[in-house]
């Protein structure tokens, strides 16, 4: 019983799926789309201002995977968060991945920390990733 219950919600995924890339949208389903998406960004943003390191990664990650998703979000209200990220975080792996994503959100502020970072940094990776990154937006 409990392997068909869990092929049907499988299967309910996969169509809801389906019927979300194959744009085919009413147009209240994609108003509350449009809501959910900016309710994330949101929450997304202040996650990366407040809360631990396992949090903030998460929401690293996240950020990069919606930014993949949905070119058109802008981000805006995580730059900031993201650019204390690049500058202070401990871990170089996390410092890369926001320099990544804030050259993704093209925003002048995280272009600028990118560059920054990538003179001054003190691991040879960021420095690295972000030169590339810099160099690549010229």
């Amino acid at each position: 019983m409990k392997t068909v219950s869990a092929f049907a919600v499988m299967l309910a995924c996969l169509w809801g799926t389906t019927t979300v890339t194959a744009g085919t949208l009413s147009a209240e389903e994609e108003a509350i789309s449009s809501k959910v998406l900016k309710y994330a960004e949101e929450n997304l943003s202040t996650t990366l201002g407040k809360y631990n390191d396992d949090y903030k990664l998460s929401s690293v990650e996240v950020i990069y995977d919606l930014k993949r998703l949905y070119p058109e979000m802008s981000f805006k209200k995580a730059v900031i968060p993201m650019m204390r990220i690049l500058r202070g975080h401990k871990d170089q792996n996390v410092r890369a991945m926001a320099a990544i994503l804030l050259q993704q959100i093209g925003d002048g502020r995280g272009t600028w920390a990118v560059k920054e970072a990538a003179r001054f940094d003190g691991s040879k990776l960021v420095r690295h990733v972000c030169s590339t990154l810099a160099c690549e937006k010229h």
